[in-house]
């Protein structure tokens, strides 16, 4: 078990102490072994935080964006989720689209910084960023990433009502 944990932070470079929560949701059914380092979350510094927003801001603000090849939103992990914490239900309730949800990453500070997370889907993962943003009354949990493929594109995992208190 130790010897997986240090070469989790060897690889991300992050402190043991960073660590706040596991998500041990998904257990190897045959072996019954948690893979811990693929379900991390943490506090990242604040300036990591910031350095996030600068770059996901600038990336919105250019002049060549365009949310149809550099926004994606993961609608396919509703069937995941309750149908009241679903993020077509969501968009829904607040009559949003895709640009309106871009509008809202603009507006993201680090006062509604919730967490971060490690990518589990990516063997190579860049950071999902969290955060926790009052719309209209009400929490809305969002979780965010910027990936680089071909063509650096921002990737919102989770735009939903929030569950629990953030």
């Amino acid at each position: 078990m130790a010897k997986r944990q240090s070469s989790f932070f060897a690889y991300n470079k992050h402190k043991a102490l960073d660590i706040i929560s596991i998500d041990m949701y998904n257990i190897n059914r045959y072996d019954k072994r948690c893979q811990m380092y693929r379900y991390l979350a943490y506090i990242s510094k604040k300036r990591d935080v910031e350095k996030f927003l600068d770059e996901l801001h600038a990336f919105i603000n250019r002049e060549d964006f365009d949310i149809a090849k550099d926004f994606f939103l993961n609608i396919a992990g509703d069937s995941k989720r309750e149908r009241s914490f679903s993020i077509k239900y969501t968009m829904y309730k607040l009559g949003y689209d895709n640009v309106d949800i871009v509008e809202i990453l603009k507006t993201l500070c680090v006062k509604e910084y919730s967490e971060t997370k490690i990518d589990k889907d990516n063997t190579h993962p860049p950071l999902l960023f969290v955060f926790g943003k009052v719309i209209d009354g009400k929490e809305v949990y969002i979780k965010i990433k910027l990936r680089e493929r071909a063509k650096r594109d921002i990737a919102c995992i989770s735009f939903h009502f929030a569950k629990n208190k953030m």
